[in-house]
């Protein structure tokens, strides 16, 4: 993330959602960290935060974060369900959402991680048309979470590292 987001273009059309698996107190620093680093605003994700261009949410530590569509916004909502795939916050809560609220729209990026997490949020993303990057194996530290979208063959562009942020600024502008 501290390569992609400083590559982003500005001033796009665009609210950027993570899900970073790290325990509470850890993720608000990271978003600190992040937003120092981008020109985008970023901080941690509170519920009823609206979605809105520029700005870069972080699933809190220990709690999911999905969207729902309030009076017309789209708006972030976080709750402790249930663990999914031993994680909360858990991408495959973040992306069925995503899934749902902005379908065809919708760009996910998977990047180095272990386990499977995300797996079934992007099947359903990619059954709703959106777009899919994972990181490729080489510029990975921990291949699991790519690895898994990629032989599933729901990956759109299996990526290097650096390769990301430049190709996701070509889509988006």
């Amino acid at each position: 993330l501290t390569t992609i987001l400083p590559n982003f273009a500005c001033n796009v059309n665009v609210g950027i959602l993570i899900v970073q698996h790290m325990p509470p107190l850890f993720t608000k620093q990271f978003a600190l960290s992040l937003d120092q680093k981008t020109e985008y605003t970023v901080r941690e994700a509170s519920t009823g935060d609206v979605i809105s261009p520029n700005s870069v949410f972080i699933a809190p530590g220990n709690y999911h974060m999905a969207i729902r569509n309030l009076g017309g916004e789209k708006r972030i909502t976080l709750h402790q369900g249930p663990l999914e795939n031993g994680c909360r916050p858990s991408a495959d809560v973040l992306f069925r959402s995503v899934a749902e609220i902005y379908g065809k729209q919708a760009l996910a990026i998977v990047l180095t991680g272990m386990g499977k997490d995300g797996l079934e949020g992007i099947r359903t993303m990619k059954a709703k048309g959106a777009t899919i990057i994972a990181q490729d194996k080489d510029s990975s530290v921990a291949w699991g979470m790519p690895r898994s979208v990629i032989e599933a063959e729901l990956a759109d562009h299996v990526l290097p590292l650096d390769e990301i942020a430049p190709t996701i600024n070509k889509m988006i502008s």
